[in-house]
């Protein structure tokens, strides 16, 4: 888990490093907006949340989810355990990594609103995958004694 809160962070650090900014004004971004089709609107609006939205207060809300989850099963089998943790909790960060990585392929020329969606769907698949892997391994771990890493 904490390596795919780092790669969330990472990619907000980065975007952030390479300057790229928000429209100006609300106004700027009422009248962008209210040119698209409904699906790209949608699209621009996470994308606008993400470059404001402080990431922290969802990572932790993320994790104190996935914790209590975690911590509360008994008896199941460790991928069932994550699988089901991740089902329940995921919808918390899945916006933050679908905004987080429309920032990133924003950076490039010419990107439009589908390349933006595609991107941001692979990174959610790449990402749920990742801590399926690592909430298993913990779970694993703790039953076996070796702890929390």
């Amino acid at each position: 888990m904490k390596r795919v809160l780092f790669s969330v962070t990472a990619l907000l650090a980065g975007c952030a490093s390479l300057g790229q900014k928000d429209m100006s004004t609300d106004a700027d971004r009422a009248t962008f907006l209210a040119t698209l089709p409904a699906e790209d609107r949608e699209t621009f609006e996470l994308y606008f949340w993400a470059l404001e939205v402080d990431p922290e207060p969802i990572k932790d809300r993320f994790g104190s989810c996935l914790n209590d989850r975690i911590d509360s099963a008994t008896g199941e089998e460790p991928a069932a355990i994550a699988e089901e943790a991740l089902d329940e909790c995921f919808p918390i960060v899945d916006p933050l990594i679908r905004g987080t990585a429309m920032r990133v392929s924003a950076l490039a020329t010419g990107v439009t609103a589908a390349d933006m969606r595609y991107w941001s769907e692979h990174q959610v698949r790449e990402q749920r995958a990742e801590l399926l892997a690592d909430l298993t391994k913990r779970i694993e771990n703790n039953r076996a004694g070796v702890g929390r890493y």
